[in-house]
């Protein structure tokens, strides 16, 4: 399907490929069917999600444990 028309971007409402497309692509005759179909009776596309985050409260932080020692190092089998 290279070198069709809008092939990097989305294709316009009512879009469907020539006879010439069809012919020197070789594209399949049910997916032809199908687009022109879409092209007689356009259906407006979804909305996206705006792949924004959505904002969380902020933990409160944890307390410290004073009754458990602290690991500095590694112990030494030697």
């Amino acid at each position: 399907m290279n070198g069709i028309r809008f092939r990097l971007q989305r294709r316009p409402i009512g879009w469907a490929p020539t006879d010439e497309e069809i012919a020197e692509h070789g594209l399949d005759l049910q997916v032809v069917a199908e687009l022109r179909a879409d092209a007689e009776n356009p259906q407006p596309k979804p909305e996206l999600p705006t792949g924004r985050r959505i904002e969380r409260a902020e933990l409160a932080p944890l307390e410290a444990d004073d009754q458990t020692p602290e690991q500095l190092s590694l112990p030494s089998f030697c």
